[in-house]
């Protein structure tokens, strides 16, 4: 897999030689096409490193994903192994440590904090889990009700973001050291350090950010995009994946 930084753009797809975006191999340069988001804008400079957990393989070239990073450059992810079974890793000081819930048949990592505290969500018996792992310690992370769940995000005053499904649907959650609040979205998947909150409601364009007042508010991706938020940072800064041209 290749992770490239860019400024705001309109559409980003990130190539390896001849590969194509989503089928990124381990040897090759790493480049990128994109669309400024004002027409005529100039071309951004960029950085691109190469994450492969060693040993690494799976179909269409995802053996690895990096899925969150922290502010101590701490990278987070998940890739398959040789049969094709899912596990979560910690990438600190250029070593990779795997990361693995107890008698899981799958582990995937989303989230980590400076605290280095990490949440992800994990598979036994076709029923996925959320879970905080801290201090080598794993905790299930299930709303109430819940059938399904994943954890995506987490703040450094350890307030965590996700999703959940029960009789009624799915749902977003947080949670608060102990203390689960739901809401009316499809999911929830970033937090920052004051309590915003970024994620889904339906298959609408339209996403939600959730103030530290509880407000919610609908964020409308310029250009009849489509947007999915993914985290949030500092006070208001927003990183997101957007589509362009598909509303």
């Amino acid at each position: 897999m290749r992770t490239c930084l860019f400024p705001v753009v309109v559409a980003t797809s990130i190539l390896s030689g001849a590969a194509s975006a989503g089928a990124q191999q381990a040897s090759g340069s790493c480049s990128a096409g994109f669309t400024p988001l004002q027409p005529g804008g100039a071309r951004p400079s960029f950085s691109c490193a190469v994450i492969d957990v060693p040993g690494a393989t799976g179909s269409n070239g995802r053996g690895t994903l990096a899925n969150g990073i922290n502010d101590r450059s701490q990278i987070v992810g998940s890739y398959t192994d040789a049969a094709q079974k899912w596990h979560g890793f910690l990438r600190t000081n250029a070593q990779f440590i795997p990361i693995d819930v107890p008698n899981a048949d799958r582990t995937e990592v989303w989230g980590i904090n400076s605290r280095t505290q990490i949440v992800g969500s994990y598979v036994v018996n076709g029923q996925p889990h959320g879970f905080l792992l801290q201090d080598g310690r794993f905790t299930t992370l299930d709303p109430p009700g819940a059938t399904s769940s994943s954890a995506y995000g987490i703040n450094d005053l350890g307030q965590i973001v996700g999703r959940y499904t029960d009789a009624a649907g799915t749902h977003g959650f947080l949670w608060t050291h102990g203390r689960f609040n739901t809401l009316d979205t499809s999911a929830l998947t970033g937090i920052n350090r004051i309590a915003q909150v970024v994620g889904s409601r339906g298959a609408s364009p339209y996403h939600v950010r959730l103030g530290a007042d509880g407000s919610v508010s609908l964020l409308d991706f310029p250009v009849g995009g489509l947007g999915l938020p993914a985290t949030t940072h500092g006070a208001s800064t927003i990183a997101a994946r957007w589509w362009a041209g598909l509303a």
